[in-house]
Order: structure tokens, then C-alpha cells, then sequence
């Protein structure tokens, strides 16, 4: 179980003679017997109420203080070789004492005084200053009673397994209306359909009447009429010209789509080498992109290495003993393999 702290908060000329007093070995000596509470007789503390204290120093300056909530809370550690720290309690509030002692004869105020808050606005350190207001919780979205109904009333459909369901409307039966003169298009069911097929039918009008062919479902020994052809007019004075209905549809000529297919070829062609060109343009964009950067990167790379190889002759020249010149010679043998290493790399770009 953590042992809950609390520290006490002096004025400045309060706190000099506490630490006096607290720190002097005959503490216990000018002020009579040691209190029960502290073990000091210059010093005493007892609560009064929930928040309210009185402090007592030297058993005659009586004081009021506050308990304070703290922002955040903090841990306090113990050691005993001045190495090794364990936890020894949480520390969440402040006794604020007040800088004016109280009259001989006034008991100490227990009734919480009119606008008395008991939150503070700092913590401990300079780094916590204003760290209520900067750690505090944004309002909430919502009030209270609303997310307690809204609660309430989920619960209320978990519990009872409740499942909603989105009824949609049914779609109207479309029928395929081919005609001679136009595409097709989609049309609601006629009135004249049948009740005992269940699939679309096709109207087909020729020469302005319409006749009209269901399809019967699979297994059905019933088969649909034929479809007779209408007779084709015959002019019936000169000069006339037979109808729209009955002139012949005129057909293409296979030379003609052949041309049109060899030019859609030629021109899908011409989009096809487009492309790639523009591709291939693209890759040496960023081939000679690469290279550049790979060209910069060896030039500072043989630069630095420049500078590591007179380094190491300077000091080779002057070299206190055989000993080091030796292995300064070994080091600049190898930054001349790699310095011709990075010189053969880009030329090889």
C-alpha cells in the first residue's frame, strides 16, 4: 500500500524560522514537551476539518492553513547510500498556510471561505507553471444527460437483441421494345402481359403493327406462332417510289472496310510509337538524373578522401619513431586503394 504525502507550502519569513526550528537540536527543549503529531515541541500541526488546518509554531504563533489539490501527481523517493532510490509515497496535495497569524482567543476558521478554491494552477517545478489550464480536458461534445440517454438507450437494444431492417422498394418489370427504325430501349411491362410468365417479353413492331412473342419457360411444350412477313406494296401510279418500309437497307462494300479497318490499324499504330517514344524520353530523363547524382556523390566522396591521404602523409613526414611512421604508412596504403577505388567508379559514369 503507497503511503499518501502532502507538502506544506510557508511564507518566506515562516519558512526560514520552521527550518530553524525543524533543524535546531534543542528543538524539543524551548517550547516544552514534544507534540504527539510532529515529535517537535516547536511545531505542531492538526486538521480541524476536511481541508482546513492550524499550524503552530514555537507553541504560541497559531497560523491557518489550506489543503491544496496539485495538478498532477508526484513521487517521492528515499535512499540510504545515496545510490539506490525506492519509491516511498505519492504526494497529490499542498497545505498552503497562511502569511498573517492568528489573534490570541480566534479559533481557527473551519466554514470554507466565499470564493476559496482548493485546486492550484502551478505544480512543483518551473516547468509545471500553468499546468492545470494547459493539461485540462476539452468540454465535452455532448452534455451529460444526453450521452447518459444515448447509453441508456444502446443498452436497451443489446440487451433485447434488437435488428433494424431497411425495407427498399421493389423495382418495376422492364420489357426489351425492339424497333426497326431506332435502338432499343427499356419500357415498363404493357398491361397485356400474362400472370403466369414470369420472364420480359419482346414487342417487335414491323410495318406499324406489333406483334408481340413471350418466351415460355424451359420445359414448356407450347411454341410461339411464327411471325408472318408483310406483303410488299406495289406502286400504283408512275413516278411513285416505293416506302421507307419497303426500301431495300443499303450494304457497304467490303473494300470500304477494309480501308476504314487499315487506317483505325495505321493510327492505333502511330499512337503505339508515340507512347514508347515518350516512355524511352522519359527513362533517359531519369537515367541522366541518377548519374548526376552518382557523379556529385564521388566527387565530394574522392574530395574528403583527398584531404584523409594528406593527412596521412603529413604525418607519416613526421612521425616521431619508425614504429608510428610504420603504421601511418600502413594507413595511407590503404586510403590510396580507396581513393582509386572512388576515382575508377566515376569514370566508369
Amino acid at each position: 500500500m503507497e503511503e499518501q504525502q502532502f507538502l506544506i507550502r510557508l511564507p518566506p519569513l515562516l519558512a526560514d524560522k520552521m527550518r530553524s526550528a525543524l533543524s535546531s537540536k534543542r528543538k524539543g527543549k524551548e517550547s516544552g514537551e514534544e507534540t504527539e503529531s510532529t515529535m517537535c515541541g516547536r511545531f505542531d500541526l492538526h486538521f480541524v476539518s476536511e481541508r482546513v488546518a492550524e499550524v503552530v509554531v514555537d507553541g504560541k504563533e497559531r497560523y491557518r492553513g489550506v489543503l491544496k489539490d496539485l495538478p498532477a501527481i508526484c513521487e517521492t523517493n528515499k535512499t540510504a547510500d545515496r545510490r539506490n532510490l525506492y519509491k516511498s509515497g505519492e504526494v497529490a496535495q499542498v497545505l498552503v498556510v497562511d502569511g498573517e497569524a492568528l489573534a490570541d482567543g480566534i479559533e481557527v476558521d473551519r466554514v470554507v471561505r466565499e470564493g476559496e478554491v482548493f485546486e492550484l494552477e502551478d505544480g512543483l517545478t518551473p516547468g509545471a507553471r500553468k499546468a492545470r489550464s494547459r493539461m485540462a480536458l476539452p468540454p465535452p461534445l455532448y452534455p451529460q444527460e444526453v450521452i447518459t440517454n444515448v447509453e441508456d438507450q444502446m443498452k436497451f437494444l443489446l440487451d433485447n437483441k434488437i435488428v433494424f431492417v431497411r425495407k427498399q422498394g421493389r423495382e418495376e418489370d422492364l420489357v426489351v421494345e425492339a424497333e426497326d427504325d431506332g435502338p432499343s430501349v427499356l419500357s415498363p411491362e404493357p398491361p397485356g402481359r400474362s400472370q403466369g410468365s414470369g420472364r420480359p417479353h419482346k414487342v417487335a413492331r414491323i410495318a406499324g403493327s406489333d406483334v408481340t412473342s413471350r418466351q415460355q419457360p424451359s420445359g414448356s411444350v407450347h411454341s410461339p406462332e411464327p411471325l408472318q412477313s408483310p406483303t410488299p406494296a406495289t406502286p400504283s401510279g408512275f413516278g411513285m417510289s416505293p416506302s421507307p418500309a419497303q426500301s431495300p437497307m443499303p450494304v457497304p462494300s467490303p473494300s470500304s472496310a477494309m480501308d476504314d479497318a487499315s487506317a483505325d490499324i495505321d493510327d492505333f499504330a502511330d499512337m503505339l510509337v508515340a507512347d514508347v517514344a515518350q516512355d524511352d524520353a522519359r527513362d533517359d530523363e531519369l537515367s541522366e538524373a541518377k548519374r548526376t547524382l552518382e557523379r556529385d556523390r564521388l566527387e565530394k566522396a574522392i574530395a574528403a578522401q583527398r584531404k584523409v591521404v594528406d593527412g596521412l602523409e603529413l604525418q607519416v613526414s613526421k612521425a616521431p619513431n619508425p614504429i608510428m611512421k610504420k603504421r601511418f604508412e600502413s594507413k595511407l596504403e590503404d586510403a590510396m586503394k580507396e581513393l582509386k577505388k572512388r576515382e575508377d567508379e566515376l569514370s566508369e559514369i
